[in-house]
């Protein structure tokens, strides 16, 4: 039963994560932080096939290679996530940062641009 549950649970997250996959590949399509949002997709890539490389040793699919295995699902591959999702993540704040400067001038520019007109009138 345990086993069974625990089957379901990971096909479920699979098909979640395909789908994150997806939405995130749309929004880099479509978003002008292109680069930022790639690292971040990869990053969901690897979530899913460490969930499939999961199902794949729940089903005895991979024997022989339990070590190894082990050290790739549940070390190495997480580091790896973890390093785009940072990467993808700090280049999106660091663009956001940007946009509140450009979004600050440009409401000067307004501002001082209607007082202008103000005293004109």
């Amino acid at each position: 039963m345990n086993n069974e549950v625990t089957f379901v649970l990971r096909i479920v997250y699979i098909l979640i994560q395909l789908a994150a996959v997806h939405y995130s590949y749309i929004i880099y399509r479509y978003n002008r932080l292109h680069n930022q949002w790639l690292a971040v997709t990869v990053a969901l890539i690897l979530m899913a096939c460490q969930g499939v490389l999961a199902l794949f040793a729940q089903l005895g699919w991979i024997p022989g290679l339990t070590y190894l295995f082990q050290v790739l699902n549940e070390v190495t591959l997480p580091l790896i996530i973890s390093l785009f999702l940072l990467a993808g993540f700090w280049s999106m704040k660091r663009n956001f940062e940007k946009f509140d400067v450009i979004d600050n001038r440009m409401r000067d520019k307004i501002r001082k641009f209607n007082e202008t007109r103000e005293t004109k009138e």
